[in-house]
Formats: C-alpha cells, structure tokens, sequence
C-alpha cells in the first residue's frame, strides 16, 4: 500500500491517499479515505496499513475497489500520547511517542485486534524509531540523544509481564532525524546508521570480542583524563551525559584520537592501557585494533 497524508493542522480531518503503480514512471489514484486526525506515520503491516494519529493507532484493511477499512484500533490511552514515529518487527510495533518515549503494541491476527504489551516509564521527546530486532529497538529524540531500548519478559504471578529496559545511552548533541540498520558492505555485519539536522552521519557498531572492548573501554578513559574534550571547556563525560548519564557505549570519536596523537603520546596512552594479564599494548597494536575494527563494518 503506497499511501500519504494531506491536511490542515486547524482542523480535525486528514486524508489518505492510497495510488497504485502502472509503470515505472506511472501511477494512479486508487481511493480516497477521509480520516479524523491527521497521520503523522504509515507503515506497511502484513499486507495492511497502520497509521499513527497522534493518541491514536489504526489498523486499515484494503477491501474492494481498494477502499481502506479500519479494523482495529488503540486510543484513549494515557501510554500513547502523541506517537510520531513506528517501526515493525514481526506482529510488533514499536510507537515513538514525542511525550512518553517508547511503547510497544502487538497485533493478535485471531481477532484482529491490537494490545499495549510495555511502555516506558520515562518521559522524552521521541523524534524516530527503528528496530534492531524483535525485542530491541533504537531510538532518538530531540534532545540530541541516541539509545537502544530492550523489552524484557519477566513471570510475576503465573502472568507474563513485559518491561522495557535501556541499555544503552549515548548525548549526539543534535537532533537525531534518521536510523537505519544497514550492511554497508558485503561479508560485514549489519550496523545503526544515524543521521542529524545538522547533517552529521554516524554508526553505532556492536563489539562482539570482550578483549576489544576492554581495550577500547580503557583506551577512552585514558583519552578522556588526558587530552582536551572535544566539546571544548566541557568534559566530554559531562557531555555525552547531558540529558542522562551514558552507558553502554564507547565513544569512538574520543578513541580514533588516539592516531592524530604524536608518537610520543601514543606511547605515553599505549602504557597506561592495561590488558588482562597487567601488560601494556604497544601503540602499534592498538593502531591495528582501530583500523581492524573500522574494516570489520566499513
């Protein structure tokens, strides 16, 4: 379904418009469908549309002479306030609610119905959403901030409950407008790629080796204490921490720093860079650890 939406901010109507492709360089208009708020996000969902309305979420079934019928819908809810972003995976939908951060609904094809399975308890201004898998999702807002949200299940009184757990949080220090999860060359694994208002790019890696990211854990704290931040006269732990303290991630800008040092400050950081057994890593072999690590996604 190829659709968009059309209205006035003043008036409590929207439109969709479902069009249907007859070449490559053709379309046509298949049907008009007149909504009750305007849609701020629509998403292809298992041969269906789910549209995102402010409070409201509505599942849209496409029927004869290709006529949108709404089939389920969630509204009235105080976890869904204003949601302006979604990202599928599988039977779930992962809402980006500009005032309650993120929730998570998941549609039963038994009823047709849709349910609220978690919801955030922290308040933030949700601007995209995407999904890294079926319980984890990425998520920005427009404070400048990127962090990755995990569902957890948990059995409380012969009930299944599901919570939503932060595990990683990262200060950007602009608007986070885009993520994508992508391969960006082949035989690579899959990476977040951001983008910013201001149009700065950027990845979040996974790091699958313990000993690397011990490495690269010690690297930053020794860039951090001593050379200058690179936000200036601030520290760039107070920094990366603005909006809330960060974890889960290791600053790469701070760590690639380590290449532009002069030799003899290489080898002033390599020796206080301390492996499991007490020894310290030659410049060199961190040098190789960071190239390795960029060719392993780039």
């Amino acid at each position: 379904i190829n659709a968009e939406y059309m209205g006035d901010k003043n008036y409590n109507q929207g439109i969709l418009l479902c069009f249907m492709a007859n070449t490559i360089k053709s379309t046509r208009l298949v049907s008009t469908t007149i909504t009750t708020a305007n849609a701020k996000d629509l998403q292809s969902f298992q041969g269906q549309l789910i549209a995102s309305m402010g409070d409201r979420v509505i599942l849209y079934e496409m029927r004869g002479s290709y006529h949108l019928t709404p089939i389920s819908e969630i509204c009235g809810s105080n976890l869904i306030t204003n949601v302006v972003a979604m990202d599928i995976a599988q039977d779930r939908i992962y809402l980006a609610d500009h005032v309650n951060s993120v929730s998570v609904i998941q549609y039963s094809r038994v009823d047709n119905g849709l349910r609220i399975m978690s919801s955030s308890t922290n308040p933030r201004a949700s601007y995209c959403i995407r999904c890294v898998d079926y319980w984890t999702a990425c998520l920005g807002d427009i404070h400048g901030n990127i962090s990755i949200i995990r569902m957890n299940a948990t059995i409380k009184n012969n009930e299944e409950i599901y919570q939503l757990e932060e595990i990683v949080m990262f200060h950007i220090g602009c608007l986070v407008t885009s993520i994508q999860k992508v391969c960006l060359s082949p035989n690579t694994s899959d990476v977040l790629l951001y983008s910013t208002l201001l149009g700065s790019i950027g990845i979040l890696c996974p790091i699958a080796e313990e000993d690397h990211l011990t490495i690269l854990r010690n690297l930053e704290k020794v860039m951090r204490v001593e050379y200058s931040p690179l936000s200036g006269r601030w520290d760039t732990d107070c920094f990366r921490s603005l909006y809330s303290p960060t974890h889960g991630v290791v600053d790469g800008d701070l760590c690639v720093r380590f290449m532009s040092l002069s030799p003899e400050d290489q080898c002033r950081v390599a020796q206080k860079i301390l492996v499991d057994n007490n020894s310290s890593l030659s410049p060199h072999e961190i040098s190789v650890l960071l190239d390795d690590f960029s060719s392993n996604f780039l």
